[in-house]
């Protein structure tokens, strides 16, 4: 995978982890139980979070760890999602060219993107942002932890300026507001 920082527009929209058809994501994030009593449950709670707030022409930015599981399943799952998708690479994802077949508008490594003369960089993992990175953005934007605390071998300066978007951190359903998650 390239690790390339792809400049993007502006999003509207940010989500994580949702991990569409993972049957052992309830177990691993028990918030997810409070609201779904299997996949299905899951998948369907999602997908309607998601298109209650998403118009057809919103752009995405979804950190990664999208779907696990059934390979048919995922193209279904994102002809039902409203909007343009920019999906980050995450590790549960299955190749970018794969995924982009699946019907992702940009499948990338990593992102950047302004808004109000601010940087935002966005990764699946945080364990990956760099010193430079941290230096010349706002915030680094990442899913994969869950809501957990990031990792303390992570440098602090980068440790500072991360903010989980995985829907267990943002405890949402559904893509959250840009401008809700950068104020």
């Amino acid at each position: 995978m390239s690790d390339i920082v792809t400049s993007i527009p502006p999003p509207t929209w940010v989500i994580s982890d949702t991990h569409f058809g993972h049957m052992q994501i309830l177990t691993y994030c028990p918030w997810r139980r409070t609201w779904a009593d299997g996949i299905v449950q899951h998948d369907e709670q999602i997908i309607a979070a998601w298109n209650s707030c998403v118009r057809p022409n919103d752009w995405v930015l979804h950190l990664g760890d999208m779907a696990l599981g059934d390979r048919g399943r995922l193209y279904e799952i994102r002809q039902q999602l409203c909007g343009r998708i920019i999906l980050v690479h995450g590790n549960h994802d299955r190749s970018i060219a794969k995924m982009k077949r699946e019907g992702f508008d940009e499948v990338v490594s990593a992102v950047t993107f302004t808004i109000n003369d601010r940087t935002y960089i966005g990764r699946h993992n945080p364990g990956a942002f760099s010193m430079r990175e941290a230096q010349t953005s706002h915030l680094l934007l990442h899913g994969h932890s869950h809501g957990n605390p990031p990792d303390i071998n992570i440098h602090p300066s980068i440790r500072a300026k991360l903010k989980d978007c995985s829907l267990d951190a943002l405890t949402s359903k559904g893509p959250v507001a840009i401008a809700s998650v950068i104020a």
